[in-house]
């Protein structure tokens, strides 16, 4: 993916790719305001895995850019939640989230079961035996269960004292890829 970078008055910066931790999915919900955090996110969930020095052209007092291929920081396997920030930035909510997947999910919530379809984002095939684990507003994890091969799984009878569903995590191992 192909990003671009906009500064004024600045002849470069450092941009950090930081991975957040799969076990802080949970608690990176609180951190989350359209799309953008600050950088305690990185500090307190996350670890950075790549960085690169962007430099823009001298011209003084204009908006200048340059394009940023985030794919060039992404580690091998290149799946999971990560956290783009511009060092020198005088903006405190510098840093933006990005998802980098291809698992599509829908859910659905009525009183104390939540219905699950995970697919393929590219092929929208259904993808079975993806592993769906639902947490908490309270940061617990309600249950988890395996899809079927329509890409469905229910989860029924979630205990209401540990709070409202508030996120699904999905994973998925394809045994039939090629690498």
């Amino acid at each position: 993916g192909l990003m671009t970078v906009e500064a004024r008055n600045r002849r470069d910066t450092t941009v950090a790719l930081s991975q957040l931790f799969p076990s802080n999915i949970v608690d990176a919900m609180d951190y989350l305001e359209g799309g953008t955090t600050n950088r305690r996110f990185n500090e307190r969930l996350a670890r950075e895995v790549a960085s690169k020095t962007i430099t823009f052209p001298d011209t003084a007092d204009t908006r200048v850019s340059a394009t940023l291929d985030i794919r060039e920081l992404l580690p091998a396997n290149g799946r999971g939640v990560f956290s783009l920030s511009l060092s020198n930035s005088d903006d405190y909510r510098n840093t933006k989230i990005i998802v980098w997947t291809d698992i599509g999910l829908l859910g659905h919530w009525q009183d104390d079961e939540v219905a699950v379809f995970a697919h393929d984002l590219f092929s929208l095939e259904p993808l079975g035996l993806a592993k769906v684990t639902v947490y908490s507003s309270k940061n617990q994890p309600m249950g988890s269960a395996n899809t079927d091969a329509q890409g469905i799984a229910i989860l029924r009878n979630l205990d209401k004292s540990l709070g409202t569903p508030r996120v699904a995590v999905t994973s998925y191992y394809d045994a039939t890829a090629q690498s």
